[in-house]
């Protein structure tokens, strides 16, 4: 036998150093394989954006230019090491990280997602230059769904039982919402004005008796500057919950004219005014 296949027959930490050479191999074509398969999908998108309708292929090659490359790294780390010997227990956390770290690629892929479709949303149906403030809220609201179906599918594979998690949280959630339902009536009234848009930042509204023009609409409160120069602060659920009248949108003014006579006119002349 040749001193170099005596060589490959050593044993290293319980496994042969071919079954090392292997998983290297297999590491380096894998990472190697996935960056290319990434940057393809990546190119072939750039190339249908000026094809496909919308922004469709734009969003998808955006979306795959921020995978993560030491994410990729890991898969092909595991898929290696699938062709040693090794104890339970570090295979175990392999798999773990690996598991782990696929569900943060795809929580970023659905979360630029989300961001992405939600902030084209409010543009399309937003005059041209206008930055909604709500915009925040809405894509707050959606990462943070985005990312907790993300940490369940984790936990999930993982082996953890996640139907008591589910129920845990359902009941802690409950506990927080009676807690803060002020503060959450007021950011909820915020996603309110930026979907169903009653009014928006520049115009001027009536509530009650105050008026003035909208400065800002965050995530709480609605300032609004009145017309003798002070600011006021409205609470987004109370501004909802309130007749408001929108000067901007007003198509046409009509106003109610009252014209009287002189009692000494006479009475032919009467005759000639219009009823």
């Amino acid at each position: 036998m040749a001193p170099w296949m005596d060589l490959l027959e050593k044993s290293i930490l319980g496994n042969s150093l071919e079954k090392w050479l292997i998983a290297l191999g297999i590491t380096i074509a894998g990472t190697l394989a996935l960056n290319l398969l990434v940057k393809i999908l990546s190119r072939a998108f750039y190339t249908l954006e000026q094809k496909w309708p919308g922004h469709v292929a734009q969003t998808l090659n955006s979306m795959f230019r921020g995978t993560k490359r030491y994410i990729l790294f890991i898969v092909a780390l595991y898929g290696g090491s699938t062709v040693l010997s090794l104890p339970a227990a570090l295979s175990a956390t392999l798999r773990y990280i690996t598991v782990i770290f696929v569900g943060i690629q795809i929580g970023i892929w659905a979360s630029f997602l989300v961001t992405r479709l939600i902030t084209e949303y409010v543009a399309r149906t937003t005059d041209k230059g206008e930055v909604p403030s709500g915009t925040g809220v809405a894509t707050l609201i959606g990462r943070i769904i985005v990312w907790s179906f993300v940490v369940l599918l984790i936990l999930d594979n993982l082996g953890f039982n996640i139907t008591t998690l589910v129920a845990g949280l359902g009941i802690g959630g409950i506990a927080v919402a009676m807690a803060s339902q002020s503060i959450l009536a007021d950011l909820f009234a915020s996603l309110s004005i930026l979907l169903d848009k009653p009014f928006k930042a520049g115009e001027f509204i009536i509530v009650g008796d105050m008026l003035g023009s909208v400065e800002n609409i965050g995530l709480k409160t609605t300032r609004i500057r009145s017309l003798s120069g002070e600011q006021l602060v409205f609470s987004n659920a109370d501004l909802l919950s309130s007749r408001i009248r929108n000067y901007k949108r007003m198509q046409e003014r009509r106003i109610v004219f009252t014209i009287g006579v002189e009692y000494s006119t006479a009475y032919e002349k009467l005759k000639k005014s219009p009823p």
